[in-house]
């Protein structure tokens, strides 16, 4: 579901827990934050998406869940330490 709209408190709605517990369980379990994880799973999406090279930037980051280009770009840089548009410009060579 990582191209959906996700947040704590929706997981935590949706399996009945509160907030802490969710997030709290599950960094003990996988040593990160739920919402890193998701942006993790989003961005290897991406990075699948950018190798084809047949989207635009808008396209790849709303069919990865992004709500915006902006916001995609500056989690792509954070975990890639590249820009998506260099990551793109990269790989298509």
């Amino acid at each position: 579901h990582y191209d959906e709209e996700l947040s704590v408190e929706k997981i935590s709605e949706h399996c009945g827990y509160s907030r802490f517990y969710i997030s709290k369980t599950f960094k003990e379990i996988t040593g990160y934050t739920v919402i890193w994880y998701i942006n993790a799973a989003r961005i290897e999406k991406a990075k699948s998406l950018l190798k084809s090279g047949d989207l635009s930037m808008s396209e790849i980051a709303a069919q990865c869940g992004f709500v915006n280009q902006s916001y995609f770009g500056k989690v792509f840089k954070r975990l890639e330490n590249i820009s998506p548009h260099e990551y793109k410009a990269k790989k298509s060579k």
